[in-house]
């Protein structure tokens, strides 16, 4: 009977400490549209690092900048005159270097942006992709950086 009483007991309490709170406050995934306010926020830097290279994004008053960093320097940039935020859509405007002195034709891009949250506290992801994607511009998760490339 003490055996039983205890089993009992030590089920009980099993039971009461495998219900934690923690459990009702579970973090979920779930992905939500981003606005330009809100890429432009703080450093209004994301960086996704491949291999050997970082990408960074820079989003600053309406225009977008595009960096490649290898090697302890910056080994490329681009630079897109223009974007928009359209629901998951981001629009990219890409004119000519010297467009008035060499001519050629401003180029228009269309891609799916949304933020990301893995259902932890480590924050979350920016997400590019598309198909039709300009020159040098790297798809896939950015994470918000704490270094700000703004140039101003």
């Amino acid at each position: 009977m003490k055996k039983i009483t205890f089993l009992l007991v030590a089920l009980m309490a099993t039971m009461f400490c495998a219900c934690s709170s923690d459990d009702d406050d579970k973090d979920e995934f779930y992905q939500k549209q981003v606005t330009a306010t809100e890429l432009e926020a703080g450093t209004a830097t994301y960086q996704m690092t491949k291999g050997s290279k970082t990408y960074y994004l820079v989003f600053d008053d309406g225009a977008l900048s595009a960096y490649e960093y290898k090697g302890g320097k910056i080994t490329d940039r681009r630079y897109y005159d223009e974007y928009r935020i359209e629901g998951d859509s981001i629009y990219l405007t890409e004119k000519p270097f010297m467009e008035d002195v060499l001519g050629g034709e401003t180029k228009h891009y269309s891609l799916y942006i949304n933020m990301v949250h893995w259902g932890n506290k480590d924050g979350d992801q920016l997400l590019i992709r598309g198909d039709d994607v300009p020159y040098m511009f790297q798809t896939g998760y950015y994470d918000k950086s704490y270094t700000s490339l703004k140039l101003n």
